[in-house]
Protein backbone atom coordinates (compact mmCIF):
# COMPACT_ATOMS: atom_id res chain seq x y z
CA UNK A 1 0.00 0.00 0.00
CA UNK A 2 1.51 3.52 -0.71
CA UNK A 3 2.43 5.81 1.83
CA UNK A 4 -0.15 8.76 2.58
CA UNK A 5 2.98 11.11 2.09
CA UNK A 6 3.53 9.54 -1.31
CA UNK A 7 3.88 11.50 -4.26
CA UNK A 8 1.89 10.76 -7.32
CA UNK A 9 2.20 12.86 -9.74
CA UNK A 10 3.23 16.35 -10.77
CA UNK A 11 2.60 18.95 -12.99
CA UNK A 12 3.79 22.70 -13.93
CA UNK A 13 1.03 25.44 -13.16
CA UNK A 14 1.10 28.51 -15.19
CA UNK A 15 -0.24 30.74 -12.55
CA UNK A 16 2.14 33.06 -10.41
CA UNK A 17 2.30 31.90 -6.53
CA UNK A 18 3.71 33.53 -3.26
CA UNK A 19 3.73 32.18 0.32
CA UNK A 20 3.90 34.85 3.07
CA UNK A 21 4.78 34.57 6.63
CA UNK A 22 4.96 37.86 8.75
CA UNK A 23 4.60 39.87 5.55
CA UNK A 24 7.36 38.67 3.67
CA UNK A 25 7.24 36.85 0.93
CA UNK A 26 9.59 33.66 1.85
CA UNK A 27 9.08 32.45 -1.99
CA UNK A 28 7.80 34.07 -4.90
CA UNK A 29 7.84 32.17 -8.13
CA UNK A 30 5.82 32.22 -11.63
CA UNK A 31 7.29 28.59 -12.27
CA UNK A 32 5.71 25.99 -9.69
CA UNK A 33 4.96 23.11 -9.51
CA UNK A 34 1.65 21.43 -8.88
CA UNK A 35 1.85 18.41 -6.59
CA UNK A 36 -0.52 15.79 -5.75
CA UNK A 37 1.05 13.96 -2.66
CA UNK A 38 -0.93 11.03 -1.30
CA UNK A 39 -4.09 11.82 0.57
CA UNK A 40 -3.07 14.98 0.96
CA UNK A 41 -4.82 18.06 -0.74
CA UNK A 42 -2.52 19.58 -3.60
CA UNK A 43 0.13 21.88 -2.88
CA UNK A 44 2.61 23.84 -4.28
CA UNK A 45 6.26 23.58 -4.58
CA UNK A 46 9.08 25.95 -5.40
CA UNK A 47 11.72 26.77 -7.06
CA UNK A 48 15.45 26.72 -4.92
CA UNK A 49 16.21 30.18 -6.79
CA UNK A 50 12.40 31.39 -6.12
CA UNK A 51 13.01 30.55 -2.23
CA UNK A 52 14.99 33.36 0.40
CA UNK A 53 17.24 30.88 1.94
CA UNK A 54 18.96 33.78 3.86
CA UNK A 55 15.33 33.25 6.01
CA UNK A 56 16.03 29.50 6.04
CA UNK A 57 18.18 27.59 8.86
CA UNK A 58 18.82 23.78 8.12
CA UNK A 59 16.98 21.80 10.81
CA UNK A 60 17.38 17.81 12.16
CA UNK A 61 16.19 15.60 9.13
CA UNK A 62 13.18 13.54 9.32
CA UNK A 63 11.00 11.46 7.83
CA UNK A 64 12.94 11.01 5.15
CA UNK A 65 13.16 14.73 4.66
CA UNK A 66 15.29 17.73 4.79
CA UNK A 67 13.86 20.34 6.99
CA UNK A 68 14.54 24.30 7.25
CA UNK A 69 13.32 26.47 9.89
CA UNK A 70 11.80 30.08 8.94
CA UNK A 71 12.65 32.80 10.73
CA UNK A 72 11.07 36.75 10.34
CA UNK A 73 11.59 39.34 12.44
CA UNK A 74 10.54 37.61 15.21
CA UNK A 75 8.38 34.85 14.34
CA UNK A 76 9.53 31.76 13.46
CA UNK A 77 8.47 28.57 11.69
CA UNK A 78 9.91 25.35 12.78
CA UNK A 79 10.77 22.59 10.44
CA UNK A 80 8.14 24.46 7.64
CA UNK A 81 10.30 24.23 4.39
CA UNK A 82 11.28 20.75 3.66
CA UNK A 83 12.81 18.57 0.28
CA UNK A 84 12.94 14.66 -0.04
CA UNK A 85 16.65 13.61 0.64
CA UNK A 86 15.50 10.88 -2.15
CA UNK A 87 13.22 11.04 -5.09
CA UNK A 88 11.57 8.44 -7.32
CA UNK A 89 13.13 9.25 -11.21
CA UNK A 90 9.70 10.02 -12.44
CA UNK A 91 9.57 13.05 -9.92
CA UNK A 92 12.90 14.12 -10.25
CA UNK A 93 11.36 17.59 -11.67
CA UNK A 94 11.50 17.93 -8.05
CA UNK A 95 14.63 17.25 -7.11
CA UNK A 96 15.29 21.18 -7.04
CA UNK A 97 12.21 22.21 -5.24
CA UNK A 98 10.89 23.61 -1.72
CA UNK A 99 7.72 22.93 -0.73
CA UNK A 100 6.32 24.65 2.80
CA UNK A 101 3.86 23.53 4.94
CA UNK A 102 0.70 24.89 4.25
CA UNK A 103 -0.60 25.81 7.81
CA UNK A 104 2.66 27.43 9.34
CA UNK A 105 2.52 30.16 6.76
CA UNK A 106 0.23 33.39 7.18
CA UNK A 107 -0.95 33.79 3.70
CA UNK A 108 -0.71 31.77 -0.23
CA UNK A 109 -1.46 33.95 -3.34
CA UNK A 110 -2.20 32.97 -6.83
CA UNK A 111 -2.05 36.09 -8.53
CA UNK A 112 -3.49 38.88 -6.18
CA UNK A 113 -5.65 36.23 -4.45
CA UNK A 114 -5.67 34.33 -1.54
CA UNK A 115 -5.93 31.00 -1.40
CA UNK A 116 -7.66 29.37 1.09
CA UNK A 117 -7.54 25.55 1.86
CA UNK A 118 -5.46 24.28 -0.55
CA UNK A 119 -4.89 25.00 -3.84
CA UNK A 120 -7.90 23.66 -6.21
CA UNK A 121 -7.11 20.95 -8.63
CA UNK A 122 -7.43 22.11 -12.19
CA UNK A 123 -9.23 19.04 -12.56
CA UNK A 124 -12.15 18.73 -10.51
CA UNK A 125 -15.41 20.55 -11.09
CA UNK A 126 -17.61 22.30 -8.26
CA UNK A 127 -21.18 22.57 -9.73
CA UNK A 128 -24.07 24.23 -8.11
CA UNK A 129 -27.46 23.53 -10.00
CA UNK A 130 -30.59 24.72 -9.10
CA UNK A 131 -33.47 21.89 -9.11
CA UNK A 132 -37.03 20.75 -8.47
CA UNK A 133 -36.18 17.64 -6.90
CA UNK A 134 -38.21 17.25 -3.52
CA UNK A 135 -36.26 16.62 -0.66
CA UNK A 136 -36.87 16.47 2.62
CA UNK A 137 -34.51 16.03 5.62
CA UNK A 138 -35.57 14.16 9.25
CA UNK A 139 -33.82 13.50 12.46
CA UNK A 140 -35.04 10.76 15.07
CA UNK A 141 -38.27 10.67 12.81
CA UNK A 142 -38.67 14.34 12.82
CA UNK A 143 -39.00 16.55 9.55
CA UNK A 144 -36.45 19.66 10.01
CA UNK A 145 -36.14 20.67 6.56
CA UNK A 146 -38.58 20.15 3.12
CA UNK A 147 -37.62 21.84 0.22
CA UNK A 148 -38.67 21.70 -3.54
CA UNK A 149 -35.98 23.98 -4.46
CA UNK A 150 -32.67 22.67 -3.50
CA UNK A 151 -29.57 23.39 -4.90
CA UNK A 152 -27.64 20.57 -5.50
CA UNK A 153 -23.85 19.86 -5.72
CA UNK A 154 -21.76 18.48 -8.30
CA UNK A 155 -18.51 17.95 -6.76
CA UNK A 156 -15.37 15.90 -9.04
CA UNK A 157 -14.68 12.52 -6.56
CA UNK A 158 -17.60 13.26 -4.08
CA UNK A 159 -20.94 12.75 -3.67
CA UNK A 160 -23.97 15.05 -4.36
CA UNK A 161 -24.66 17.62 -2.05
CA UNK A 162 -28.46 19.06 -1.69
CA UNK A 163 -28.05 22.70 -0.49
CA UNK A 164 -31.57 23.73 0.97
CA UNK A 165 -33.08 27.54 1.27
CA UNK A 166 -32.64 28.69 4.89
CA UNK A 167 -36.83 29.32 4.58
CA UNK A 168 -37.21 25.92 4.26
CA UNK A 169 -35.72 24.72 7.34
CA UNK A 170 -36.96 24.60 10.68
CA UNK A 171 -35.06 27.43 12.19
CA UNK A 172 -36.37 26.83 15.85
CA UNK A 173 -34.34 22.87 16.02
CA UNK A 174 -31.21 25.05 14.96
CA UNK A 175 -28.18 25.21 17.08
CA UNK A 176 -24.80 27.58 16.25
CA UNK A 177 -21.35 25.78 16.97
CA UNK A 178 -18.52 27.21 17.25
CA UNK A 179 -17.34 24.68 14.36
CA UNK A 180 -16.01 26.16 10.94
CA UNK A 181 -13.92 24.65 7.72
CA UNK A 182 -12.24 26.01 5.00
CA UNK A 183 -13.10 24.93 1.46
CA UNK A 184 -10.93 25.97 -1.83
CA UNK A 185 -14.03 26.10 -3.94
CA UNK A 186 -16.82 26.84 -1.58
CA UNK A 187 -15.27 29.31 1.52
CA UNK A 188 -15.73 29.21 4.93
CA UNK A 189 -18.25 27.21 6.31
CA UNK A 190 -20.29 27.91 9.40
CA UNK A 191 -21.62 24.98 10.86
CA UNK A 192 -25.14 24.06 12.81
CA UNK A 193 -26.13 21.69 15.50
CA UNK A 194 -29.63 19.98 15.68
CA UNK A 195 -31.54 19.85 18.68
CA UNK A 196 -34.62 17.34 18.50
CA UNK A 197 -36.60 15.94 21.46
CA UNK A 198 -34.46 17.33 23.90
CA UNK A 199 -31.31 15.58 22.01
CA UNK A 200 -28.57 18.13 20.23
CA UNK A 201 -27.12 15.91 17.44
CA UNK A 202 -23.79 17.90 16.86
CA UNK A 203 -22.66 19.44 13.73
CA UNK A 204 -25.29 17.89 11.34
CA UNK A 205 -25.86 21.06 8.90
CA UNK A 206 -23.51 23.84 7.70
CA UNK A 207 -23.94 26.99 5.60
CA UNK A 208 -21.27 29.16 3.55
CA UNK A 209 -22.92 32.92 4.70
CA UNK A 210 -20.07 34.60 2.32
CA UNK A 211 -19.24 32.24 -0.26
CA UNK A 212 -16.18 32.48 -3.13
CA UNK A 213 -17.98 34.10 -6.24
CA UNK A 214 -17.65 30.82 -7.88
CA UNK A 215 -20.06 28.98 -5.23
CA UNK A 216 -22.37 32.42 -4.76
CA UNK A 217 -25.49 30.66 -5.97
CA UNK A 218 -25.12 28.56 -1.70
CA UNK A 219 -25.65 31.91 -0.52
CA UNK A 220 -29.23 31.67 2.18
CA UNK A 221 -28.75 27.70 1.73
CA UNK A 222 -27.87 25.46 4.11
CA UNK A 223 -26.82 21.30 3.84
CA UNK A 224 -26.98 18.42 6.13
CA UNK A 225 -25.13 15.25 6.35
CA UNK A 226 -26.82 12.72 4.95
CA UNK A 227 -24.79 10.60 6.61
CA UNK A 228 -25.80 11.56 9.88
CA UNK A 229 -29.81 12.56 8.82
CA UNK A 230 -32.58 10.73 6.72
CA UNK A 231 -32.60 11.67 3.89
CA UNK A 232 -36.07 11.51 0.93
CA UNK A 233 -35.94 12.24 -2.44
CA UNK A 234 -39.37 12.85 -4.78
CA UNK A 235 -40.36 9.84 -2.20
CA UNK A 236 -37.35 7.41 -2.00
CA UNK A 237 -35.51 6.98 0.97
CA UNK A 238 -31.52 7.26 0.52
CA UNK A 239 -29.35 5.38 1.91
CA UNK A 240 -25.76 4.48 1.33
CA UNK A 241 -26.03 2.73 -1.78
CA UNK A 242 -28.63 4.70 -3.53
CA UNK A 243 -27.16 5.77 -6.69
CA UNK A 244 -26.71 9.74 -5.88
CA UNK A 245 -24.03 8.99 -3.74
CA UNK A 246 -20.80 8.62 -5.23
CA UNK A 247 -18.11 5.84 -4.24
CA UNK A 248 -15.58 8.06 -2.86
CA UNK A 249 -16.23 9.77 -0.09
CA UNK A 250 -15.63 13.35 0.98
CA UNK A 251 -13.93 14.42 4.19
CA UNK A 252 -16.76 17.14 4.54
CA UNK A 253 -18.71 20.04 3.58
Amino acid sequence: MADDSEILRTEPSPRWVRVFLNGEAIANSRNTQLVWQGVYPTSYWFPREDVQFALLTPTAQANGRLRWNIRVGDRIAAGAAWQPIELPEEHAVLSDHIAFEWASMDEWREEEESIIGHPRDPYTRVDCVQSSRHVIIEIDGQVVADSKRPMIVFETGMRNRYYLPHVDVQSDVLVKSERTSVCPYKGTAAYWSVKVAGKLHNDVAWSYPDPLPESERLRGHMCFYDEHVDVTIDGERQTSSTPHLSIVPDAGA
